[in-house]
């Protein structure tokens, strides 16, 4: 390719290694400071808004950052995290800590696309491939220096990576609706968890309606409802397979199995699933057949997370999954969801857990886990109210995924070379 160069990424500057004190150094405001696992939790290509700040007095014992700095990940805890890495393009004096890598570009390199290059899919099987250790995964300088980088003339770096900074800029307020949404769906389950909803559509009101509550040992309900432990309110309270399994590649006549990580935010993600044979869901599913409206719950490790079986389908699920079998005539599997998902239940889902490295709710404590008990009818309308907002936020979730492949297949195309920007810059120049 003309006017472009393909090079090694310590050609293109200087590496140096991140310093830093103790967490006794850490405050609520002070000097910003870019920790290493940030680098994989916070910051993404760029560093936009920091997250740890030290002590001033403790500052001159980490490593001062330069506008243009690209500090990287040393350590992680699997080989897809180290590596990772965010450029500083801010003004304010930050610092970065230690387990870190801090690369200065030389001039004629655009730090803002170099950040880019170093954070695509083929700059992560590298790094991956490079990593030293079994529990804590460690890279050094030594290994970024020969990260293969496709260099092109300064003003078509710059135009690059102002095309994927348009792209990333529509993903980060596409994912600040999300969390918005999110924060309204956890007060919108307080509210409706402790309120309910009227005949009316609207919530109770304890303050201007106090007769219309009762005290409980879940606190002020309204007057309607019950409380009952769950597993008075189940035909059956168990747990995923306790047999090895053998998963298969995804084909015809195959099963979804789950695993924990299929769970999250009141979804069961079938994508993530596993997959067996209809023999072995034969052998494994007696017992806990699958069944529309019953409830999973992660019961182990990532405890805590709750989805109904909308419509029937076979599948089956490690043992780390509780399923629940409730009584639909009276208690619906969406609401308890709902319950299970709710900032009460997890409060009482981190009491009760047992174990150290993996903690468990068992199935008996879950058992004994309070429902708080409307009518049928009212769990539907509260049922429904969330659902709404589910549907918004995946639909906001969907337009994200969509941003993503779009931004992968950019950089793909254009930080290899395979398709240049050459053209817009001759247009912006005529």
């Amino acid at each position: 390719m003309p006017e472009t160069l393909t090079s090694r990424l310590g050609d293109l500057g200087t590496f140096s290694r991140g310093q830093g004190g103790t967490k006794k150094d850490a405050r609520l405001e002070g000097v910003p400071c870019v920790r290493y696992g940030e680098l994989y939790t916070a910051h993404h290509i760029r560093i936009r808004r920091f997250v740890s700040f030290i002590d001033p007095a403790a500052a001159s014992r980490y490593t001062r950052l330069a506008p243009g700095d690209i500090v990287f990940a040393a350590s992680g805890e699997t080989h897809a995290e180290i590596g990772q890495g965010a450029v500083f393009v801010g003004d304010e004096p930050a610092v970065a800590g230690g387990d870190t890598i801090i690369f200065t570009p030389r001039p004629g390199a655009d730090p803002v696309f170099l950040s880019y290059a170093a954070n695509t899919t083929d700059a992560a099987r590298f790094k991956a491939r490079l990593g030293q250790g079994s529990s804590v995964i460690h890279i050094g300088a030594k290994h970024l220096q020969g990260l293969p980088v496709w260099i092109p003339p300064l003003p078509e770096q710059r135009r690059i990576a102002e095309i994927l900074d348009t792209v990333d800029e529509a993903i980060r307020k596409t994912e600040e609706i999300i969390a918005k949404l999110e924060q309204v769906k956890q007060g919108l389950l307080h509210d409706l968890l402790t309120r309910g909803i009227d005949d009316n559509g609207e919530l109770r009101d304890p303050d201007r309606h106090p007769e219309q509550f009762k005290d409980s040992p879940l606190g002020r309900i309204p007057k309607a409802w019950e409380v009952m432990p769950l597993g008075a309110l189940s035909h059956r309270v168990t747990d995923g397979t306790h047999q090895a399994v053998r998963t298969v590649l995804h084909q015809d006549n195959t099963v979804p199995f789950l695993y924990v990580s299929c769970i999250r935010d009141g979804v069961i993600h079938w994508d993530r699933a596993a997959r067996i044979t209809t023999r072995t869901f034969a052998e494994i599913s007696r017992g806990r057949e699958p069944d529309a409206g019953m409830v999973l719950y992660t019961a182990v490790g990532s405890f805590g997370h709750a989805a109904v079986v909308s419509h029937q389908r076979p599948f089956a699920f490690q043992r780390h999954i509780a399923c629940i079998y409730p009584v639909q005539n009276r208690l619906r599997g969406g609401y308890l969801a709902l319950i299970l998902n709710g900032p009460q239940a997890r409060r009482h889902a981190d009491v009760v857990a047992i174990g150290n490295a993996q903690k468990t709710v068992t199935l008996g404590e879950l058992s004994k886990f309070l429902v708080p008990l409307p009518p049928t009818e009212e769990q539907d309308r509260l049922a429904s109210r969330v659902a709404t907002l589910d549907r918004r936020i995946g639909a906001e979730e969907h337009d994200a995924g969509k941003l993503r492949l779009v931004k992968q297949g950019l950089m793909e195309d254009l930080l290899t070379g395979r398709v240049r920007v050459t053209a817009l810059l001759e247009e912006a120049a005529e």
